[in-house]
């Protein structure tokens, strides 16, 4: 009953700072702020964090880890499946993303290309082997290539409000992502 209570709140804590986020830049609100349009008392709030920097640090590692834990065990056959999976579930959270996107303090653009990077690395015989075959570019210069431009598209994707849909995305990413040189 704890559990299912702590993540209520979390859930709350995140909606109001969402919210929020969305009326005023981050150095404007308060931790009073994000309690009221969450409707929970501060002691509440800092249960779960230390101040409003904790909550976006936290909310970012979590959403990172969680793709993370989505991402790391699929093979490259279901990778387009993958990403279709991820944009719909983006899309599902899009308001929060959006959020994340735009606060300067969180850094997600940076946090996501990281990650990206980390995700090629561990899958690199695969992308040695496309790079290889049709570019002849050094595979730790292509895994850089390959996740800038990939979290380069995620972010446009955002900051334009989410326009396409995640069939359209899941299009786009998995061209940029196989520079169109190989069917799945």
């Amino acid at each position: 009953m704890v559990q299912i209570r702590q993540t209520k709140s979390k859930q709350q804590i995140k909606h109001a700072i969402t919210k929020l986020l969305q009326q005023k830049p981050f150095e404007e609100v308060t931790v009073t702020e994000i309690c009221q349009t969450a409707e929970l008392n501060r002691g509440t709030f800092y249960h779960h964090y230390e101040d409003k920097y904790d909550l976006m640090d936290k909310l970012k590692q979590d959403t990172l880890y969680h793709i993370y834990q989505f991402v790391k065990d699929t093979p490259t056959e279901q990778i387009h499946d993958l990403i279709y999976q991820i944009f719909i579930e983006a899309n599902a959270e899009f308001d929060f993303i959006q959020v994340l996107y735009t606060v300067p303090y969180v850094n997600f653009e940076t946090a996501v290309h990281k990650l990206i990077g980390i995700l090629l690395q561990e899958n690199s015989e695969d992308i040695e082997e496309i790079v290889e075959q049709y570019k002849n570019i050094p595979a730790k210069y292509a895994i850089q290539a390959y996740s800038g431009a990939i979290s380069n598209v995620i972010k446009q994707w955002v900051l334009n409000g989410g326009e396409e849909s995640p069939e359209e995305m899941t299009e786009i990413i998995y061209k940029v992502a196989f520079f169109g040189t190989r069917e799945l």
